[in-house]
């Protein structure tokens, strides 16, 4: 089971998160974390509008890898979703222990659609 949880600010239109420039992007970090079986996997401060265009961006695409590579760090990527033959594996260079759980591509992309629900409205 994936869960997130985003350190909580006034949320910001989906229209503004599409038009937002680097520099704007960059600019709201917030602690990220994500939960594998109610474990921390993840847990950073990270820019998070960054992220939460890239995953509106991958919404659009079927089927394929979610790599998120932050410009923020020489040490990438940050977030990683790969297909498998037998599902989706989660991967990160700043995790907290290597994850062999298998993931299904609804439960990868609803976790990607609350990041941007926590992030835009």
């Amino acid at each position: 089971m994936l869960s997130v949880k985003i350190e909580s600010k006034p949320k910001i239109s989906l229209v503004e998160l599409q038009q937002m420039s680097l520099y704007d992007l960059v600019q709201d970090d917030r602690r990220f974390t994500i939960f594998v079986n109610d474990i921390i996997f993840f847990t950073e401060t990270i820019a998070i509008c960054e992220l939460a265009q890239y995953c509106q961006k991958w919404t659009k695409k079927t089927h394929t890898d979610f790599v998120y590579n932050t410009i923020e760090s020489d040490e990438n990527p940050l977030l990683a979703f790969r297909k498998r033959k037998d599902g989706w594996g989660i991967e990160s260079v700043w995790r907290k222990f290597e994850c062999f759980d298998v993931f299904s591509y609804e439960e990868v992309k609803g976790f990607v659609n609350k990041i941007i629900s926590q992030v835009a409205e």
